[in-house]
């Protein structure tokens, strides 16, 4: 039987703004449910905290950080997910199947639709996949894999990465 995926969505936040309903929206519009958001902030007082929606999946933890890599490294220590990806304040997910597609490709990479022996059907550590530019209204794609001409010549963003 099929395992369902379950992802922590992390976003760290220090006085974000209407950034972070942007981001939260985003993530809520997903069709796949079976995640947790951990929203890590550092100490906001311009009552983005406050605005957030009313969801069971969304867990807030306000505590001190020494800056973004401390929050998310404080943040990690939350996530009960069997993935976790990291956005920022205003990053979006592309469309709202993103979790969907992801789970299949998670899957298929298992033993049970591959039929290559994994301990214990283990998921995948890492998938990855391309980023859309808002900004520049365009997508930079992905290396089809992971090694160190692709870390040399372009890491893949955090936006972009179930770890």
């Amino acid at each position: 039987m099929k395992k369902k995926v379950s992802y922590s969505i992390i976003v760290v936040c220090l006085n974000a703004g209407e950034r972070l309903k942007e981001t939260i929206d985003s993530i809520l519009n997903q069709k796949y449910s079976n995640y947790e958001v951990i929203i890590k902030d550092g100490g906001s007082t311009d009552g983005s905290i406050q605005a957030l929606p009313k969801d069971e999946r969304i867990h807030l933890y306000e505590q001190k950080d020494n800056g973004i890599y401390d929050a998310m490294n404080q943040a990690v220590g939350y996530a009960t997910g069997d993935y976790f990806i990291f956005l920022n304040a205003g990053d979006s997910f592309y469309s709202d199947t993103v979790l969907n597609k992801i789970t299949d490709e998670i899957l298929s990479d298992t033993e049970e639709s591959t039929g290559v022996e994994s301990k214990d059907n283990e998921f995948p550590d890492i998938v990855y996949g391309n980023l859309y530019h808002k900004a520049l209204d365009t997508v930079i794609y992905a290396s089809p894999e992971i090694n160190d001409f692709a870390c040399f010549r372009n890491v893949p963003c955090h936006q972009t990465c179930f770890y």
